[in-house]
Order: structure tokens, then C-alpha cells, then sequence
């Protein structure tokens, strides 16, 4: 299912903005966030990277640019 992992990775970050108000610039944000509370946490891409990639490419689909 999509929304989920858009729901706990993307949400935060861009979950209030329109779709046209959603730039580029905004997605490494998503995917550079850390995965956890602790100083050393793995940041998203790293440590996530298979569900990163998905959560990217959905981000894609969805601002038009993946087609």
C-alpha cells in the first residue's frame, strides 16, 4: 500500500503543502531525515534505502515527474 510509509517518511516534512508548492529541493530533506531519536541514527536513505527508493519514486509519481 502507498500511503504509510508516505504517511511516516514524506508526511512530516511535506504533508501540508499543496502539490504545486512541493518542490524538489524538498525531497533529499525526506530522505536525509534520520530514522531514529538516538545522536547517531542512520539517516532514511541510508539505512531504509529500499523503502527511500519507493517513497521517492511515489513522490515522483505523484508531482507528475515519474511518468
Amino acid at each position: 500500500m502507498w500511503t504509510p510509509p508516505l504517511e511516516r517518511c514524506a508526511y512530516p516534512i511535506i504533508g501540508e503543502l499543496p502539490v504545486g508548492g512541493i518542490s524538489t529541493d524538498l525531497v533529499p530533506r525526506i530522505l536525509v531525515q534520520p530514522i531514529g531519536r538516538e545522536k547517531d541514527a542512520p539517516r532514511f536513505w541510508e539505512g531504509r534505502t529500499e523503502t527511500a527508493n519507493r517513497v521517492r519514486g511515489r513522490i515522483e509519481t505523484v508531482l507528475g515527474e515519474g511518468e
